[in-house]
């Protein structure tokens, strides 16, 4: 496919009107009704060629057999396929670019769960079937693919919240080093150590809520650049934020903040008066 000075390979199936065995999606889960003309292009391809719809893409064929043929097609819709990849045109148009008349070179069938390994077997036995895919076998490989990755998101999960509980901690620590005669002074004027202990808490809670103003939307960010990295034509990973997001993320993010706080202000509690006002810097 190319527009606009950009180019993508990409499968382009041929599918009859009618469509029983397979459901086409687009934003936001509505269903995409297969058109007569124009095409309806898979997300991954839209989003490389920065083509929207009702731009037209011109649709070049890689068959190796026979001459090259091409065509002008509108996008009319884009198509949000999560497991598999490919853009769909009807059947009949299919045909028109390839000039060709009746052809049909796959078959899509509904089989009784029971009688699914026989068939395969009877399949495979014909010379002129090429491949066959099985959904419970995609759907399996598909899961498999989505542990490994639970896995990997999981480690990552535990050793943002270990840096970013030893990056509290340790500046926590250094404030309090930095100022233990000040805060000593303050103790001996009267001051509780609870008190002496906000002091050092609305520092950690002032860089605490900046951090967090900050890092909400440089997550998004990444977890977009994530979710493409890890999309292949296998599968497409969809990207869902909702206001729970932010609000789980803040409040995990202030409470290991707190919990490193508390950890670092026990040397308040501990704070040898006579000792700290006797050295001078």
């Amino acid at each position: 496919m190319h527009y606009n000075g950009r180019s993508e390979d990409d499968v382009l199936q041929g599918l009859p009107s009618e469509l029983t065995l397979k459901e086409l999606i687009g934003d936001k889960e509505k269903p995409l009704r297969l058109p007569e003309d124009g095409i309806l292009i898979s997300q991954r391809t839209a989003s490389k060629l920065g083509a929207r719809v009702g731009d037209e893409v011109e649709v070049e064929t890689l068959l190796g057999l026979g001459p090259s043929r091409s065509a002008v097609l509108k996008i009319t819709g884009i198509n949000q396929q999560l497991v598999g990849s490919g853009s769909y045109v009807s059947l009949v148009q299919a045909n028109r670019i390839l000039q060709e008349s009746g052809l049909v070179s796959g078959a899509m069938l509904k089989v009784d769960p029971g009688r699914t390994k026989l068939l395969e077997e009877e399949l495979n036995e014909m010379t002129n079937v090429s491949s066959i895919s099985s959904l419970r076998k995609e759907l399996d490989n598909l899961n498999q693919n989505l542990d490994s990755m639970i896995y990997t998101v999981s480690v990552m999960i535990i050793f943002a919240v270990l840096l970013g509980f030893a990056i509290v901690y340790n500046s926590s620590v250094i404030s309090f080093a930095e100022r233990k005669r000040e805060l000593a002074s303050l103790r001996v004027l009267g001051f509780t150590t609870g008190e002496v202990s906000g002091l050092l808490l609305k520092e950690t809670l002032l860089q605490s809520l900046l951090g967090v103003a900050l890092g909400l939307p440089f997550g998004r960010f990444m977890t977009e650049w994530y979710i493409k990295a890890v999309s292949t034509d296998l599968f497409t990973m969809p990207m869902v934020f909702s206001p729970q997001t932010y609000l789980v993320s803040a409040l995990g993010g202030i409470t290991f903040i707190m919990a490193g706080h508390l950890i670092a202000v026990k040397g308040v509690k501990k704070l040898d008066l006579v000792d700290v006002l006797k050295n001078r810097d």
